[in-house]
């Protein structure tokens, strides 16, 4: 019984472990979307200031 009990502890404490886990690479992810997001408007601007720049 008290194996039992044990067990039960260290599967609580992985499934919580891995439950933060799960927080932290969602938090990551979507810094990365944010991030990937800025790049891409920060190249389109340049894109358009070049071509800005060509007509005149």
């Amino acid at each position: 019984m008290q194996k039992l009990m044990e067990q039960r502890e260290i599967l609580l404490n992985r499934q919580e472990y891995l439950e933060q886990e799960k927080i932290a690479t969602s938090i990551e992810i979507n810094r990365s979307i944010e991030k990937n997001e800025v790049l891409e408007k920060r190249k389109l601007k340049r894109k358009t200031n070049r071509r800005r720049k060509k007509k005149y």
